[in-house]
């Protein structure tokens, strides 16, 4: 199971490329190079620190262990145990 962080958008937003700033992350960005979302490709692998990381990398807010702890518990709350 993967994860996705979408971020605002404007009308007719595409993924126009992508990156991989940090093991189990792939960011896409619009064709103006604005991020546009995460995709969280090995939840099970990262923790909310490495979220954040990349998150503030990419001038976003940081997520909140709320905001995760779905996507954490699907993953038997590994990576929510190694952000505690």
């Amino acid at each position: 199971m993967a994860g996705y962080l979408t971020f605002a958008r404007r009308p007719g937003d595409e993924s126009a490329k992508t990156s991989r700033p940090e093991p189990g992350f792939v960011v896409d960005y619009s064709d103006d190079d604005r991020p546009i979302g995460l995709e969280i490709t090995s939840p099970s692998l990262v923790t909310m620190e490495a979220i954040n990381r990349v998150l503030l990398q990419l001038e976003q807010p940081p997520a909140t262990q709320r905001e995760m702890s779905l996507l954490f518990a699907t993953q038997g709350g590994s990576a929510v145990a190694a952000a505690n």
